[in-house]
């Protein structure tokens, strides 16, 4: 047996412990990684369950708040200045911070037009036609508000701007019918 042969067939082991050991080294890392990805998604999904209970509360406060406009019982003007700075704290989209800076402004002109008339002797300051203006006003605010903060406060999956994925057929086995030589193994598959 030549030289190189013995010296080849005494290294193989060798060879094959080296390639065991770079193989699990590889797989180790590789399963740290995934490990990782795993728990920056888990605090994630934690961080961003945490805020979105948060925005439910706030802007649901703030539409419970502005529902209704009752001048005959005192304003409600600080609770809804505070539910208003929550939604600014919680919120980075700008058109619903300015829908809600909007209803809460026009929230207030309603109250205090309702409370002059009720001061100035009115029995239904809400059957005037200036309050069912400034109603119907406070709907329209209101219900943009609403569709702003439901659609911010919707699941991940149905927030997704792309469309979702969609499995696609697998491709057709080329075959004679395609012009394509066919190997005799493939016939069977």
């Amino acid at each position: 047996m030549p030289l190189w042969a013995t010296l080849l067939l005494s290294l193989a082991p060798s060879l094959v412990a080296v390639a065991a050991i770079v193989a699990a080294e590889f797989r180790e890392r590789r399963r740290l990684e995934h490990e990782q990805e795993i728990q920056r998604l888990e605090i994630e999904e934690r961080r961003w369950s945490t805020l979105r209970e948060e925005r439910l509360r706030a802007y649901s406060t703030f539409a419970r708040l502005t529902k209704t406009v009752d001048a005959e019982n005192p304003s409600p003007a600080p609770a809804l200045a505070e539910a208003h700075s929550e939604i600014e704290m919680l919120t980075d989209n700008p058109e619903l911070t300015t829908a809600a800076a909007v209803l809460l402004q026009r929230w207030g002109v309603a109250w205090e037009r309702s409370r002059k008339a009720l001061e100035a002797g009115a029995e239904n300051p809400y059957g005037m036609p200036e309050f069912q203006t400034l109603r119907d006003e406070l709907d329209s605010r209101r219900t943009i508000f609403l569709r702003l903060a439901r659609a911010e406060v919707a699941p991940k999956a149905l927030r997704r701007k792309e469309p979702p994925e969609v499995a696609t057929p697998a491709e057709p086995r080329p075959g004679p019918e395609r012009g394509l030589k066919q190997r005799w193994w493939e016939f069977w598959r």
